[in-house]
Parts: structure tokens; sequence; C-alpha cells
């Protein structure tokens, strides 16, 4: 059996919460970027129907074994600020009627809201860079003793409980991003 290394392990975890984002944008649309501090997009939109508002929810594990031993190069953080990044992007340039709302949970023995539920509203590249940055700063490292799910996710379940109603007549869709260490 192969013993698989700490960035081997954090790579597979960034990449499940890759995966699970990459889920976000609707089928029909093709896109296609470049990276660049103003990135060339191209979409068609041939099925408006597939867009759809999302309340999602990213827990993040902040244990102390996540800063001291299994996360040293604050990945979790990073994945955290990437869902907002792609929630932004998915508002902005390929479902722009769409209601995003996002919240950051961190636990660890104690659960911390660090971000309450959240519209993401980008109108123009510039106002998404400095609504990006604002949100992403929300979240920071924590040591936040051991390991305890359930807090987390009754933390969780009470704030999807508790969202106003969206404004428009679709219901969003609620997901949970979960960032922990994995098994490894």
């Amino acid at each position: 059996m192969m013993k698989l290394s700490l960035r081997s392990c954090v790579q597979w975890l960034m990449l499940v919460c890759i995966v699970c984002v990459v889920g976000l944008f609707p089928s029909s649309h093709s896109v296609a970027a470049q990276v660049s501090s103003a990135p060339l997009i191209q979409h068609q939109n041939t099925a408006t129907d597939s867009c759809f508002s999302l309340d999602v929810a990213v827990i993040v594990d902040q244990s102390n074994s996540m800063r001291d031993t299994n996360d040293r190069e604050e990945f979790r953080i990073i994945a955290a600020r990437e869902v907002i990044a792609q929630l932004g992007f998915n508002r902005l340039y390929l479902c722009p009627d769409a209601i995003h709302r996002i919240a950051i949970i961190s636990f660890g023995d104690t659960t911390v809201v660090e971000l309450p539920f959240t519209p993401l509203t980008p109108q123009t590249p510039a106002d998404w860079k400095e609504e990006r940055i604002r949100l992403g700063n929300e979240i920071t490292p924590k040591s936040l003793d051991a390991t305890h799910f359930i807090a987390a996710f009754a933390e969780t379940k009470r704030l999807f409980d508790e969202l106003p109603p969206v404004t428009d007549s679709s219901l969003p869709r609620k997901r949970a991003v979960l960032i922990i260490r994995g098994l490894c």
C-alpha cells in the first residue's frame, strides 16, 4: 500500500473542493477564459433557465491539527476564497440574474460564523474585485482546538433555516462545501 504524503493529501482535498465548485456552472454554457487581470470571457447562453440561485455554506476545519500539521500552508483558506471567487464569476459572467448567497463557518471544538449568508452582487469586474477581496478577508486561519463536526453542521443548518426567501421566482439550491484535512 502506498503511503500518501501531506502534500498529496492536501492536493487531493483541493481537487475535491474544485470538483464541487465546478458543479456550480450551468452545463449549457461554453466558457473560455484567459488568465490575466482582465480575463477574456466568451460564453454562449442557450438556456437561461439553466441558471439558478445558490445558497452555499462553506464549512472549514480550523482545528489545531490543521494549523500545526495538516495544513500549514493554509490551503483551507485559499479553497474557501476560491468558492467565493467561483460563485461571483458565475453571477458576473454567466448567470447575472441569479442570486447567490454565501456563508463561511469555521469549526474546531467551537463554531465561528466568519461570514453570515451574504449576497454576491457584482455588476462589473472592478466591483467584483473589490467585493471578492472584502469577502475573502472575512476568513482567516484560526486554531480552534479539537475537530467536532456536529456543532458546525448544526450551525450551518440554523443559518440555512434563518435565510430570508429570495426575491426572484426561483428557489435557491442549498449547498454545503466541507473543507477538511481528509483521511490519509
